[in-house]
């Protein structure tokens, strides 16, 4: 099914679905779509989603600690099928052409070479109602082979006896006499049946190599697991993942931040229901947010759209993904122009400055800034923490049940006790009347300044151990 969609006046989309059987007719083309491309949104559909096992996200974590429970939670997560929407632009009209493809990937077993791959219920119930078609993916997918199977696989072609091995681990293959087949069989071949192994790793790693702009709404999952699947198990630190990231793609724009700044300015007024990929694509498409970029016109031609998005579809959520992208950086440079005249057409690299803020920065949640940083490895800003402890002039201890139920009436929070008497308390955010409202029942602290005064307090404590013949004849309560 080929679908055309029209981006200004004269460029268009393709949707093309991709299995084992059209591939290899279709690679080139996509490679120099590739090769044209302004960037490259992604889209994945998943095996697995949840578990029981991995530990949940809190606003204490540091990038560090949240890595690691991404880490954890994709472990054992498959990407089934795999969205890839190349965006061309037309610096003359300044407009973006898309072809939009998506691939139905799954390992499959060659030589010696074999995965396990983990589903979970509730995510094939929730596949099968958006009509995913698990017979193309167990019987037609694209292939791929992971940078330790390809390196594998290269190690056992140079053994000259590999074919006849092959062919006898292989039931297909097994009344074909192989000593009448060596006489014609060469290097070609084995690159042959290398590249067929290969599949959609060919795009990654040319997507790779370009280091091409990615694009994803919510991606943190899809960036770990497309690391984790199709290239190397994941690093234990988020330091070595960072590099590989730096060193292996372009910048990585997370539409679902873009989203934050593009309320942040548009009027207030506006009628915008959520964050979701459908909430903002309808809100750019259709509702109010379309005036702010009315200059970047997308129509389909040659088929009518859907009345209904076709969610949950990885060839067109990229699609929608890039579309709202094209729409959010025109929106933020648009209405960041003060002195300028709104709504012009504007050349590529000056809609990228627009957006330098977000650049390798994936959306989280529960956490302060919603931002896991891929370049930096700072501490989450601890001027949302607060020191909560009872009222009085002596420490009482804590009724943990009450003070959580306190704060729940106020917004969400994350608890650590320090002691008896003393609770660690991260918000998502800090206001005035936050700490006024708990200030009825309690003495509130930032927790700043409550360390600052528990390093002064462990200085004069030193301090007056260490100066001669003086002790403190009554010992320095340090809480």
């Amino acid at each position: 099914m080929n679908i055309y969609i029209l981006l200004g006046s004269y460029n268009f989309t393709k949707f093309v679905l991709i299995t084992c059987e059209n591939f290899y007719s279709k690679l080139p083309v996509i490679e120099d779509a590739i090769k044209k491309s302004a960037f490259i949104s992604l889209d994945m559909e998943f095996s697995k989603l949840y578990d029981n096992v991995s530990k949940p996200f809190s606003f204490f974590d540091t990038n560090e600690e949240r890595y690691k429970k991404l880490r954890q939670q994709v472990s054992d997560i498959t990407c089934i099928q795999l969205g890839i929407a190349i965006y061309a632009y037309d610096a003359n009209n300044k407009t973006f052409g898309v072809s939009t493809y998506s691939f139905y990937t799954y390992p499959t077993t060659f030589y010696k070479s074999d995965s396990v791959v983990n589903f979970q219920t509730s995510c094939i119930e929730f596949l099968s109602k958006f009509n995913f078609d698990f017979n193309k993916l167990f019987h037609s997918r694209v292939p791929y082979l992971t940078n330790e199977q390809e390196l594998k696989i290269r190690s056992d072609m140079l053994d000259e006896l590999f074919f006849e091995k092959y062919f006898e681990t292989n039931l297909k293959f097994r009344n074909i006499n192989s000593e009448t087949l060596n006489s014609t069989i060469n290097e070609n071949l084995k690159l042959s049946l290398l590249n067929k192994m290969m599949g959609i790793k060919h795009l990654i790693n040319l997507i790779s190599k370009l280091k091409k702009p990615i694009i994803g709404h919510n991606c943190a999952l899809d960036i770990l697991i497309l690391y984790n699947q199709f290239f190397t198990p994941l690093p234990e630190n988020f330091k070595d993942f960072q590099n590989f990231v730096f060193n292996n793609f372009g910048p990585i724009y997370d539409t679902k931040l873009l989203c934050k700044e593009v309320k942040r300015i548009v009027s207030t007024n506006d009628k915008w229901m959520g964050s979701s990929l459908s909430e903002i694509y309808s809100y750019l498409k259709e509702g109010e947010g379309e005036k702010y970029s009315s200059t970047i016109s997308i129509q389909l031609i040659g088929i009518e759209e859907p009345q209904d998005m076709k969610l949950h579809h990885a060839g067109w959520d990229a699609y929608y993904t890039g579309y709202c992208f094209v729409k959010m950086i025109h929106i933020i440079k648009s209405l960041s122009c003060k002195n300028e005249q709104r709504n012009l057409r504007y050349t590529l690299t000056e809609l990228f400055k627009s957006i330098e803020f977000s650049k390798n920065k994936l959306f989280t949640s529960r956490s302060i800034s919603n931002i896991l940083d891929l370049e930096t490895n700072e501490h989450n800003n601890q001027t949302n923490y607060l020191i909560i402890q009872n009222k009085g002039t002596f420490y009482k201890a804590l009724d943990l049940k009450k003070l959580k139920y306190d704060l729940k009436q106020i917004c969400n929070f994350d608890i650590k006790l320090l002691s008896n008497y003393t609770a660690l308390v991260a918000f998502p955010f800090m206001h005035s009347r936050l700490i006024y409202a708990l200030k009825t029942n309690y003495n509130v602290e930032n927790y700043t300044i409550y360390q600052k005064k528990k390093r002064n307090k462990q200085i004069i404590g030193f301090s007056l151990v260490m100066l001669p013949g003086l002790r403190p004849t009554v010992p320095v309560r340090l809480q």
